[in-house]
């Protein structure tokens, strides 16, 4: 295409891998069937103890990956985990890359050429589709499934769990430069996010590069608990992350005011629903949409505030 042709952009692919025996080797094929391919891949594992290091090993060999780095780390967590390989970069673009997803053939060019048309971009999130267990597409709905081509303001960017990593890519010194103690406190993606934010503009692109998959081992990090259980220890993650997120040195007065704001909303929210306090929470339908909450969430809002036995 001519924007590839007239400036050339290095790019890292950066997978992290636990436990990915069932689908690591499909995501894998799905970065080598680019039609612009990477020129590095650093794939990072975090102490597997089933077949992914064998499989990935394995993979190198049999595709001659000379530009493939595998990093065979203990077990330190995802955030960590991700940092070993991040470390190791040296693409102007990274894009960060989950073990059981899919990527559709032209997630580089299209990205590739995005951040050639707008130098001013440090990140893009691009859309995506859900899939099962199987690869069959699930019809959810989401800020990351449904939504139009647009830039991303400091508010929407606050709904922490609306943009997920692996659906991004950005500058190599969004990283490079970031704040160690944001980083250390919080998920990985959120803090690279808001270093982004500081860098330049982020930019949603409404364009399909990747399905995401859905799964018994990442549907829900508490797959046994009640709806209540789940919601209150989602809220309390998301206050945690903006209580750390509000110490950062180059936020201004007004973007913390922001996070206040949220931050109230969200305390609200969790005292509602502690609190068995369904009408409250019905009423609050126009702040819910205000920070971008879909009809399912506040539905679960509603939901896990119903009286509980005991």
């Amino acid at each position: 295409m001519e924007l590839i042709e007239k400036q050339i952009i290095t790019t890292s692919v950066v997978v992290g891998t636990y436990n990915g025996e069932k689908y690591i080797l499909e995501q894998l094929n799905s970065i080598l069937n680019q039609s612009v391919l990477p020129n590095e891949i650093i794939i990072s594992d975090d102490g597997s103890t089933d077949r992914t290091i064998e499989l990935i090993d394995c993979f190198i060999k049999d595709n001659k990956l000379n530009n493939c780095l595998f990093l065979k780390n203990k077990n330190q967590g995802i955030t960590t985990n991700f940092q070993s390989a991040l470390d190791k970069v040296t693409g102007d673009i990274v894009f960060l890359c989950d073990q059981d997803d899919i990527w559709n053939s032209t997630k580089i060019e299209v990205i590739l050429n995005e951040f050639r048309a707008n130098p001013n971009l440090s990140c893009i999130i691009s859309s995506i589709n859900y899939i099962n267990a199987e690869g069959n597409r699930l019809r959810i709905h989401t800020a990351l499934s449904c939504s139009k081509s647009h830039f991303i303001d400091f508010s929407e960017l606050l709904v922490v769990c609306s943009y997920l990593g692996m659906s991004a890519a950005f500058k190599k010194d969004v990283y490079k430069e970031r704040n160690l103690n944001l980083w250390n406190k919080t998920t990985h993606d959120w803090s690279l996010f808001i270093e982004a934010f500081f860098k330049g503009d982020i930019f949603f692109l409404g364009k399909t590069l990747q399905s995401y998959r859905i799964h018994s081992s990442n549907a829900s990090q508490l797959p046994n608990s009640s709806l209540y259980i789940k919601r209150v220890s989602l809220i309390k993650r998301q206050i945690d992350i903006l209580q750390n997120t509000i110490q950062h040195p180059k936020l201004n007065y007004k973007q913390r005011e922001v996070i206040k704001k949220y931050i109230e909303y969200l305390n609200f929210r969790k005292q509602m629903i502690d609190e068995s306090k369904v009408f409250n929470l019905a009423c609050n339908i126009k702040t819910t949409k205000k920070y971008g909450y879909s009809l399912k969430s506040y539905i679960a809002d509603i939901l896990a505030a119903l009286p509980r036995r005991g």
